[in-house]
């Protein structure tokens, strides 16, 4: 008589059975878990783009309000000169 050493057909249809299920409870979740490390790693790409714009945009605006200022104590100067 053969023997024959493999899986039968019961055995091989609850194994793919099995991992079917295992797979349908996992697969959104790693989905979603995905989705969510994209959003985050986009968060923080902006959030540092921010960041960047503010270091950038402050020191301008400090050297505007610094030039404006000089700008209104020249004007401040020439009224006040004109009128004598």
């Amino acid at each position: 008589m053969y023997k024959f050493s493999g899986f039968t057909l019961a055995e091989v249809l609850i194994t793919l059975g099995i991992i079917g299920v295992v797979a349908a409870m996992t697969i959104p979740v790693l989905i979603a878990n995905t989705r969510s490390a994209k959003y985050r790693s986009q968060f923080k790409k902006l959030y540092l783009l921010f960041l960047k714009l503010q270091d950038c945009l402050i020191p301008c605006m400090v050297l505007t309000m610094a030039v404006l200022r000089r700008y209104a104590v020249i004007m401040l100067l020439k009224n006040i000169l004109i009128r004598e």
